[in-house]
């Protein structure tokens, strides 16, 4: 006796009750469900497969995350790609509770960048007047979206990452 294949609807429930400790009722025809099953089941990894992430691969994972939504329109974030190995070991170093970034294949540095949009108004002649808190919890804010927009490329294509 075979048993039939578990729905979709029906994995987002039960990777619900398993992460959260409730269930869901999720909709039969529910749209993009193989892309909420992904990013319920998400977890990260601290133990990276020793192969080196192509290079043409990792322009289109920046696209994809640089294309992310942004606070207020101003996309200031930037991906600092440190590939340099005695860099990467300088700065695990300097946080000995995470030693598997000396590990990883690949290691990225997303920051928050208000500098851009006060460029851009030296360029054209007009003075910055918004020069407080708020641009720089913006520009954080930028970071963290692009960061997430990354993960979800990487894992798309097949990688593991962790923040």
């Amino acid at each position: 006796m075979s048993q039939r294949p578990i729905t979709l609807p029906e994995q987002l429930a039960d990777a619900a009750l398993q992460r959260f400790g409730e269930s869901l009722r999720i909709p039969p025809d529910l749209p993009g469900a193989d892309e909420l099953l992904r990013m319920l089941t998400h977890s990260s990894h601290r133990k990276w497969a020793s192969q080196a992430v192509a290079p043409d691969l990792l322009q289109v994972l920046f696209a994809c995350a640089l294309s992310a939504p942004s606070k207020s329109d101003l996309q200031q974030a930037d991906i600092v790609h440190v590939a340099e190995r005695s860099r990467i070991k300088a700065i695990a170093d300097w946080i000995p509770d995470m030693p598997w970034i000396n590990d990883a294949p690949v290691f990225l540095v997303f920051c928050a960048n208000n500098l851009r949009i006060r460029q851009i108004g030296q360029w054209r002649d007009k003075p910055f007047v918004n020069d407080h808190l708020d641009h720089f919890m913006n520009a954080a804010v930028d970071a963290g979206i692009v960061m997430s927009q990354f993960i979800r490329a990487a894992e798309a294509v097949g990688l593991v990452t962790v923040p």
